[in-house]
């Protein structure tokens, strides 16, 4: 159940869960709210001033105030801000915020024993967790066939995970199912702006300048690529045949 300021309570579904972050995404049918935005910069400062709003010891909608103490911590093997905001039982899981109300990060709890010591999953690991919770339903919708939702939750992938260079490349797939070729082409190349050297968007795209846009030129500048990446793939073969038979008609 998720509870607001003014009591209204609304079921949840669980939509994708991270252990190693300790991180929960959940979904409620209400949408007359703004969300949170998160920090343009992902690299908070130590001493930066931020605020944590939880409900500790039930006290719904509490605020406390503090700096962070380290922005590089690591607790276990997992990545973490050191803050001193007084954090207590039900803080967990409430957004930290800087002076703009921005959120840098998820409060996670307190260093045992410890006063003026608490921890929080940076904001780049929770864009990244998102990130990956909508590619995984995007690309399943997309295997599904249902490509306008699976456009979207691509679309919000990348919102989050930019440097992502999977999700251009699924987006790039359902957008030439879609027959939407020109927004197909800027998805490939964006895949392989962020990594040169993923070979399956070389093959998407060689596979696109080659049969789609009929550009052979570009398309075996491609498949050579692919062929450097992963040349023991299963398709390795066929590619070289494609390869060959552009370069016999030159």
């Amino acid at each position: 159940m998720v509870q607001f300021q003014n009591g209204a309570k609304y079921p949840a579904s669980v939509i994708s869960v991270s252990s190693a972050l300790d991180l929960a995404l959940l979904q409620i049918a209400f949408q007359e709210t703004e969300p949170l935005s998160f920090a343009s910069s992902d690299n908070p400062k130590a001493g930066a001033s931020v605020m944590a709003v939880g409900c500790p010891f039930g006290l719904n909608h509490s605020a406390s105030q503090g700096i962070i103490s380290a922005p590089e911590r690591v607790l276990g093997d997992r990545p973490v801000l050191q803050i001193d905001v007084a954090i207590n039982p039900g803080n967990s899981g409430g957004p930290l915020l800087n002076k703009q109300g921005e959120v840098v990060g998820v409060v996670l709890g307190t260093l045992q024993d410890a006063r003026g010591i608490a921890f929080a999953v940076p904001g780049r690991e929770v864009k990244r967790f998102l990130g990956e919770t909508f590619f995984q339903m995007g690309t399943l919708l997309a295997e599904a066939k249902r490509y306008p939702e699976a456009s979207d939750l691509l679309a919000q992938s990348i919102r989050f995970w930019p440097q992502s260079a999977k999700a251009h490349n699924n987006l790039g797939e359902v957008f030439r199912r879609m027959k939407e070729m020109k927004k197909a082409e800027e998805a490939y190349v964006k895949a392989l702006e962020v990594n040169p050297k993923y070979a399956d968007a070389h093959f998407n795209i060689g596979t696109f300048y080659d049969s789609v846009l009929r550009n052979p030129q570009k398309a075996a500048l491609h498949y050579k690529r692919y062929l450097e990446l992963k040349p023991t793939s299963p398709e390795a073969v066929q590619v070289a045949q494609w390869l060959k038979a552009i370069e016999g008609n030159k």
